[in-house]
């Protein structure tokens, strides 16, 4: 059980800090708002902490910027749809 669990963090932080907009989407979306705001902390921390790697702070920051895009992306169909 571990193991998988394991295997699916890897694999789901390997794709959110890709900076591939393609796989950084497919890793957030299907995530509950819990989880988002979750993933969006620790995206955040990476970005603004002491500790992160140049490259580390890159991919945070890209995810960030490409989750954005989602969000308003989402707000526009919801208001699309009222």
């Amino acid at each position: 059980m571990f193991l998988q669990n394991d295997a699916f963090l890897e694999e789901f932080w390997d794709n959110l800090l890709s900076s591939e907009p393609q796989k950084i989407l497919t890793a957030f979306k299907p995530l509950d708002s819990e989880n988002r705001q979750v993933v969006l902390d620790h995206l955040n921390r990476m970005l603004n902490e002491v500790g992160w790697h140049s490259e580390q702070r890159e991919s945070a920051q890209t995810a960030l910027k490409t989750l954005k895009e989602l969000f308003i992306e989402e707000e526009r169909n919801k208001e699309n749809q009222s």
